[in-house]
């Protein structure tokens, strides 16, 4: 009887556990953010279902770099039909091509279980003349908490994103009680000074500035290059549980491989509200 007794208590205190564990998971946003070079008719299927399956355990993914023709929305459109197959029930939206040089799409895709769709995300028209590649911004709910979620991909290094990164700041400040995200491919590290705003309002990088873009060749074993991609949220709003690289390049023999899926690493976030 005894051991009975301390089998039901054991069992008990395990099921707690396990009820005070998927509580926990419940509460927290996941995030993932992807420039995803040239999404379109170049990448193969067997590409796309890698994609796929490295994205499926989150809430909420931004991609970058999706191509203005119509195989760009196709390609978006066939990863959200292969999560759906792995479980979930996914929905998408693409951007309109952007109106400055470089044009390209921006897409989210997110689990309709997790996070809902508050308004239609448009392109900020705000910022078309200040930004080539103007921000893609949705508005998502999660449980009973709204943020707002900035897609974003600056110009390249020789085109002095800091510029850019300025203009979004001075969005964004406009309506500080919004719980921004603003997430993609900056082209330029957070340690830069265009960034001091940011911080001064209470901004961080949730990956910390690691490196996630990838070398054209492996150097002394080294295959990454740049910190671009970043996850930038206000401390006051969010506390980030975890975060960093997804290094998908540690699954191909090569790095010429691992750049046909891509020349950028996704970065995640996993978040906590704060009230």
């Amino acid at each position: 009887m005894n051991y009975m007794n301390g089998f039901a208590l054991r069992k008990w205190v395990f099921i707690l556990f396990l009820s005070l564990l998927s509580s926990i998971s419940r509460g927290q946003l996941r995030v993932c953010t992807w420039n995803i070079a040239n999404l379109g008719g170049s990448k193969s299927i067997d590409a796309l279902q890698y994609i796929a399956n490295t994205i499926k355990s989150y809430h909420l993914v931004a991609i970058q770099e999706v191509v203005a023709s119509i195989e760009g929305p196709r390609a978006v459109a066939r990863i959200d039909s292969l999560l759906d197959v792995m479980g979930g029930n996914w929905e998408f939206v693409i951007s309109n091509p952007t109106d400055g040089p470089g044009v390209e799409r921006y897409a989210f895709i997110w689990n309709t279980r997790k996070v809902k769709l508050l308004d239609s995300p448009v392109l900020i028209a705000a910022l078309a003349d200040s930004i080539d590649r103007e921000p893609f911004l949705g508005k998502f709910l999660y449980k009973k908490d709204t943020c707002w979620v900035l897609n974003f991909h600056a110009v390249p290094t020789a085109k002095k994103p800091a510029n850019e990164i300025v203009k979004l700041f001075d969005y964004i400040s406009t309506m500080p009680k919004r719980r921004w995200i603003c997430l993609g491919d900056f082209n330029l590290s957070f340690t830069h000074n265009a960034y001091s705003p940011w911080i001064d309002a209470g901004y961080t990088d949730a990956v910390n500035n690691a490196l996630t873009s990838l070398k054209m060749e492996e150097r002394n074993g080294e295959r990454f290059a740049n910190s671009y991609d970043h996850i930038i949220y206000h401390t006051a709003k969010y506390k980030s549980l975890k975060a960093g690289i997804i290094d998908f390049t540690k699954d191909f023999e090569s790095l010429r491989a691992s750049r046909k899926v891509s020349d950028h690493v996704p970065v995640y976030a996993v978040f906590k509200f704060v009230k």
